[in-house]
């Protein structure tokens, strides 16, 4: 570039150079004037983009500053017509209230083991009693005797739970002279009955027994009193059984400590979580923890099968013993057979060498 603009510059200052003489060539206006207005068009552009991009701001601004509506447009709901002759599935029957019911303590009747009515009779006695007193609102439908000799009834699919609660003093009456007619020992007074609810059965650990040499063990009744005076969340509870020991209180020593089991009504499982989150209980002047219940397993193993026996097992080098029951004598070898004119060499280690 700097030897170009030299040889430039020495060309246009040579003496023969600058003596010729120029012509004048008139300057043309129409290129001027196409550019004059493509700039002026260009410009035009240039201006309505930049409105545009200030008229989308202006916008986006006023957008923004609306306030926002968070709830959405709620759906037309389609009617839906039941169908005809559908059978009920599993989940609608499941979603049906239940057969309210209540339990009778009848522990305290005895019958003959052919004399003890039966739950058909039992619940014509209740539906007939019922209807004498003009509680046709409530039905029985069923009735069952349990293992400790309670008996559990169901209300009818249009009995409500509180029309049952109501009417069972009705119940235990009409029962009272219906038990007692055919039982060798029967109470004076009507049988209790209480709603039959879920409950929760946990058991109290290290629990003082009280049993000394001139005293027998705390009763149940006691250990329900003293559970009461010093646990509020005890005190809330409606006890089915009271605190009961899980051995007999006559096989304890002086000054033990054993376990008790305790029960109470707890319909959703809530309360047993609640006790056992608190761990322990205060009871005459101990602390006791909380566990949940549970039956200890049978210990006998051949209850099933008591013929079978244990193998026992001999240590290692000891020679077996046969026993008299699987003794059995061993055969007699059989006799040798004699080969009478054959000869036998006698067997060598010392290998032969081959005969040509």
């Amino acid at each position: 570039m700097k030897a170009s603009a030299h040889l430039l510059k020495l060309f246009l200052n040579d003496t023969l150079v600058t003596a010729l003489p120029l012509g004048h060539h008139p300057q043309s206006t129409a290129p001027t004037r196409e550019l004059n207005s493509l700039q002026n068009r260009l410009t035009s552009l240039e201006t309505t983009l930049i409105n545009l991009t200030q008229a989308s701001v202006n916008v986006r601004k006023e957008i923004k500053a609306l306030p926002k509506n968070t709830t959405t447009p709620a759906k037309a709901k389609v009617p839906l017509t039941p169908a005809s002759n559908t059978t009920p599935t599993y989940a609608a029957k499941a979603s049906l209230p239940p057969h309210p019911s209540a339990v009778m303590k009848t522990s305290a009747y005895t019958w003959p083991a052919s004399l003890r009515p039966n739950p058909a009779d039992i619940c014509a006695t209740i539906n007939s009693a019922l209807c004498s007193t003009n509680n046709n609102q409530v039905h029985v439908s069923a009735a069952r005797w349990t293992q400790k000799g309670n008996l559990v009834i169901w209300g009818g699919p249009n009995t409500t739970a509180h029309n049952l609660m109501t009417s069972l003093p009705a119940i235990s009456e009409a029962l009272q002279a219906s038990l007692s007619v055919n039982s060798i020992s029967a109470p004076q007074e009507p049988p209790p009955v209480r709603p039959n609810v879920k409950w929760s059965k946990l058991t109290i650990n290290a629990a003082p027994t009280g049993k000394t040499n001139t005293r027998e063990a705390y009763t149940p009744q006691e250990c329900h009193q003293a559970l009461l005076a010093e646990n509020p969340t005890y005190a809330t509870l409606t006890i089915t059984q009271p605190p009961s020991w899980v051995r007999p209180p006559s096989t304890y020593a002086p000054g033990v400590h054993s376990s008790l089991s305790v029960s109470f009504e707890d319909p959703d499982g809530t309360k047993a979580q609640a006790l056992l989150r608190l761990r322990t209980l205060h009871m005459l002047g101990h602390v006791v923890t909380l566990k949940h219940w549970r039956s200890n397993p049978p210990k006998n193993i051949n209850k099933k099968h008591p013929t079978l026996k244990r193998p026992t097992l001999n240590p290692i080098g000891a020679t077996p013993t046969p026993s008299a029951a699987n003794f059995s004598p061993s055969p007699t070898p059989p006799a040798p057979t004699s080969f009478t004119g054959l000869a036998f060499a006698p067997f060598s280690r010392t290998p032969t060498a081959p005969t040509l």
